[in-house]
């Protein structure tokens, strides 16, 4: 039978009964990893297939990418999804041949310059210009409808429903993808053969939306690089591309003191408060997947290092044996100290010395018989305790033999 719009469309209807709702998940190809968001991203739009024929406009009409484009989803579920690995998954639609494949089951068509394997990335950049080859199929002209496989449907007159992403026949031509859309030129176009299909164009213009993605927005994030004091609020600067991300502040803090936040919409401004060094990181996050995660060290400020105590000993030079020495210190402090004293019945004694003071007292010894070293030791705020030794010598005991 020769192959008209109507009879296709009568036949997909029964189509339409068996993929209404749900989304079959088919075989994937293995593919190189392009940058895209590991949660994948779904294309939107419509791509529209139309040429003369004759006096008579032919061709499947208008390609729905997603349930969104029409508010159908609750009915009709449906979307291609461009996964991390690259691959092509899920279904577009027709009003008038219904389904179409991104991931359709083998063996795939030869031909001139074309990827025998399902539709997917083949090179380029999620974030620059993506392009795609391999082949997406109208189920309603394969042999089995409901799993998009087989050979061509008997009644499908000689149509099998192939739709090639890129190859060189009938010109050169591909879907290449751009964060903006569909490119344009012969990068926008894919080949479904000069039965019902010819040229699908992703980019169709006509006041409709051309077939897109999203992709992560762009995330810029600033913080003063050091904390006047510990505990300060910094006021840290931001800017998103896409105003309607949502955005997440983390750090890498354990204290449990400054918790995970998320800065309000449409701010360009976040408060934070360290406590030590702290790294934070934003993260915003689109229908396009998230940002990539932009970091911010913030460190604390450098110790200041009190200087040492002025410290005075004065010990007696020498001493008679049997008999105790008596010690005067006295101890200058910027910072504050706390100052331990050493040697025979000066161990253990201790005192404190306030800020930007001073103190003065004097101590006695043990009973000595050898010579002695008597030392004290202050404590230096953020520094190494300063320590000052003195020696006292001792007169021998002479007896008579």
């Amino acid at each position: 039978m020769s192959i008209t719009l109507q009879n296709v469309a009568k036949y997909a209807a029964i189509v339409v009964t068996v993929f209404v709702g749900a989304i079959l998940t088919l075989p994937q190809s293995a593919a190189a990893a392009f940058d895209i968001p590991s949660v994948g991203v779904e294309f939107e739009g419509f791509a529209w297939s139309a040429y003369t024929e004759g006096s008579n406009i032919a061709g499947i009409g208008w390609i729905s990418m997603n349930c969104s484009n029409t508010n159908t989803c609750g009915t009709s579920n449906y979307k291609v999804e461009l996964e991390q690995s690259g691959n092509l998954t899920g279904y577009a639609w027709s009003s008038t041949v219904g389904w179409i494949s991104f991931d359709p089951t083998g063996p795939y068509p030869t031909g001139a310059g074309v990827l025998t394997d399902d539709a997917q990335a083949t090179d380029g950049s999620f974030t620059g210009n993506l392009n795609f080859g391999g082949w997406a199929r109208v189920c309603a002209a394969a042999a089995n409808p409901a799993t998009c496989s087989g050979g061509t449907n008997p009644n499908a007159g000689g149509w099998d429903g192939w739709i090639a992403l890129a190859g060189t026949a009938a010109g050169s031509y591909r879907i290449t993808m751009t964060p903006a859309g569909a490119a344009n030129g012969s990068t926008n176009y894919a080949w479904g053969g000069p039965i019902m299909t010819g040229w699908v164009d992703f980019s169709p213009g006509s006041g409709a939306t051309p077939v897109t993605y999203d992709t992560p927005p762009q995330v810029t994030f600033d913080c003063p690089d050091t904390s006047p004091t510990t505990g300060a609020n910094i006021t840290c600067g931001y800017t998103v591309s896409d105003p309607l991300a949502t955005c997440e502040l983390t750090n890498n803090r354990t204290d449990g003191l400054e918790p995970t936040s998320s800065p309000s919409p449409g701010s360009t401004s976040l408060t934070v408060s360290p406590v030590s060094d702290t790294t934070y990181t934003l993260i915003c996050t689109n229908a396009g997947g998230p940002s990539v995660p932009d970091n911010e060290l913030i460190a604390m400020p450098a110790p200041v290092v009190a200087p040492n105590p002025i410290v005075t000993i004065i010990v007696p030079d020498i001493v008679r044996s049997g008999t105790a020495a008596e010690v005067e210190i006295t101890v200058t402090s910027v910072g504050g100290s706390t100052c331990d004293l050493f040697g025979p019945g000066l161990t253990g004694t201790s005192f404190t010395v306030p800020v930007a003071g001073s103190y003065t007292d004097t101590f006695l010894t043990a009973n000595l018989t050898n010579k002695t070293n008597v030392a004290i030791e202050c404590s230096v705020v953020n520094g190494t305790p300063y320590r000052q030794a003195a020696s006292i010598e001792v007169t021998p005991t002479f007896q008579e033999i």
